[in-house]
């Protein structure tokens, strides 16, 4: 695989990052149906970790339920985490005409 090729698929996963993080609501209610699904499989309930008035280790994220709070700590993050940190295809146009 070439530079040229390898830049157009960076952008095409960047694309569909993109997506998910627009709609975030629909894809995070999938995929914490798969999780609930799981962990009932071994006897877990999901819950919320407990709240307390300062937070020094962890997110104090104010949810009415664990799909919600689960969506805003770790869903939502992550797909903002992972179209920042991969590759801008600008960083790779001048090899492209090599």
């Amino acid at each position: 695989m070439d530079v040229a090729t390898c830049t157009e698929e960076v952008a095409v996963v960047k694309q569909k990052i993109r997506a998910f993080r627009d709609n975030v609501d629909s894809y995070h209610k999938t995929w914490y149906q798969a999780a609930v699904e799981l962990a009932n499989s071994i006897s877990v309930e999901p819950s919320i970790p407990r709240r307390v008035q300062r937070q020094k280790n962890r997110n104090n994220v104010p949810a009415e339920s664990p799909e919600e709070y689960y969506r805003r700590v770790i869903t939502v993050p992550l797909l903002g985490k992972r179209v920042y940190y991969l590759p801008f295809p600008s960083t790779f146009m001048p090899l492209t005409n090599i």
